[in-house]
């Protein structure tokens, strides 16, 4: 799952720049649109915003801090 926007007035096949949004652990989507406010901002400024959901609000990250 992900929320996706795009610039307002932006045509469908048109390249834009891309920011890609990740929440911290245990953070919703909303959550992090309410802190950032990076999706209202993307689509006032030309650029588009995909905030993908981890499984169980988490990124699997293979490794500890200390390696």
């Amino acid at each position: 799952m992900l929320s996706a926007h795009r610039a307002q007035g932006a045509r469908a096949g048109t390249a834009l720049p891309l920011v890609v949004n990740l929440h911290d652990r245990d953070q919703s989507v909303d959550q992090l649109e309410q802190y950032t406010g990076m999706a209202d901002a993307g689509t006032r400024s030309g650029y588009a915003v995909v905030t993908p959901v981890g499984v169980s609000a988490r990124w699997n990250l293979t490794r500890s801090a200390e390696a």
